[in-house]
């Protein structure tokens, strides 16, 4: 699923989009002295290949500095740090290892790695096919407003899987998805 990676790299390039040399600079001092936020941001900047006050992209570099902020529990790079393990980007592929990130920033209410669950439930990837799992997974991360949370449990409830079947509600998170989708695109 290289289309996580396009959505990380993504996110992470907004992240530095602003960020001048000098800024570079202080982000890699808090990174040293473990700043968890610090850490994220330069993973951020290894993974989205953005050259940086001489930084190129280092995919085992930016896994690290994921891992570091992760164990931190900082939600965003466990998130991240999941990502990287289900695609294998600067480590080697292993889906386990990734549900176990993504299962522990969703825990702490990270919205992509609480959707990204709900699909490993959904589909049985690695866990046990639990489509009422799923739900729950989708239901959290919808109400933070997540649009694709939103359209998947809206399928759930036009299908009637993991939950009772209900044309009124799934048209509903079909709507929800809908707006929020346009909101994103006129940003």
């Amino acid at each position: 699923m290289r289309i996580l990676t396009i959505i990380l790299s993504l996110v992470c390039l907004s992240a530095f989009a602003e960020v001048t040399p000098e800024q570079v600079v202080e982000i890699k001092k808090k990174a040293e002295k473990g700043d968890a936020f610090s850490q994220y941001l330069l993973g951020c900047n290894y993974l989205a290949n953005i050259t940086i006050d001489g930084v190129d992209r280092d995919t085992e570099e930016d896994v690290k500095l994921y891992r570091k902020a992760a164990e931190q529990g900082y939600a965003p790079a466990q998130y991240n740090l999941g990502v990287c393990y289900y695609n294998g980007d600067g480590v080697l592929k292993d889906p386990v290892e990734a549900v176990k990130w993504f299962r522990k920033s969703a825990e702490q209410g990270y919205a992509k790695a609480q959707y990204n669950l709900g699909v490993r439930y959904y589909n049985g990837e690695v866990v046990s096919k639990d489509p009422v799992e799923a739900v729950k997974w989708y239901r959290k991360a919808a109400e933070q407003g997540h649009t694709f949370a939103q359209y998947n449990l809206g399928l759930c409830y036009d299908n009637g899987n993991g939950v009772l079947k209900d044309s009124v509600e799934a048209y509903a998170y079909f709507i929800l998805a809908g707006i929020n989708s346009d909101l994103a695109r006129k940003k």
